[in-house]
């Protein structure tokens, strides 16, 4: 009987693995021609350059599914960070400090000293077309260690990335498809076979 909880135990894991989905959410989508530039809100299990790129890799996939290239796309870990991005850009403009490089230098290292090391360590990675990979959590630089940031960058920073467009999908989320091995799919047949000449044994035994 053990043996039946463990075969049904790891066949439950082994399903679970395989439903496994990447939530987000479209914060922008801009497109200009055949390239779009984006802000996505994405969820990830940990910091570990593999789950990003796993995660990444499955969003970016589903948005060249439509044939449009990737220009420039940023990954957050917080809405609000992706705010005070936004913020910033619309507003520390000369034309806001009566035209006064001087004026936007003191406003610009108020708003830096305020809010960057809260954006280093919000911005997951941003995707690059050109360099066809991805950086991560690229404003933990210097200024982020100027202003007080703890967080230090993966010793693997920057991660080339292969996209293969998938199969058009509306759902805001995507299954997990990278992450199914044929050693997983094999081990999981296993299971199901175990289990059931685990079980037809039992129900052969309780007749006799």
């Amino acid at each position: 009987m053990k043996l039946l909880f463990l075969m049904v135990g790891f066949l439950i894991l082994s399903v679970h693995s395989l439903a496994q989905t990447v939530k987000y959410d479209t914060l922008e989508r801009e497109t200009i021609g055949n390239f779009f530039n984006a802000h996505f809100l994405i969820e990830i299990p940990s910091e570990n350059p593999e789950d990003i790129k796993k995660t990444t890799i499955s969003v970016l996939n589903h948005f060249t599914s439509d044939g449009k290239k990737l220009n420039e796309v940023y990954f957050w870990k917080d809405k609000n960070a992706y705010a005070k991005m936004y913020y910033r850009d619309g507003h520390y403009r000369t034309d806001n400090f009566q035209y006064s490089k001087a004026k936007l230098a003191i406003a610009l290292n108020q708003w830096n000293s305020d809010n960057w090391p809260y954006m280093g360590d919000n911005l997951i990675a941003i995707y690059s077309d050109p360099k066809a990979g991805i950086d991560l959590f690229p404003y933990r630089d210097s200024l982020y260690v100027k202003y007080g940031g703890t967080q230090k960058r993966p010793i693997e920073s920057f991660i080339p990335l292969q996209l293969a467009p998938s199969a058009n999908q509306n759902s805001r989320d995507i299954t997990e498809q990278s992450g199914v091995s044929m050693f997983q799919l094999a081990l999981l047949l296993i299971a199901i076979a175990g289990a059931f000449y685990v079980l037809v044994s039992r129900v052969t035994t309780a007749k006799k």
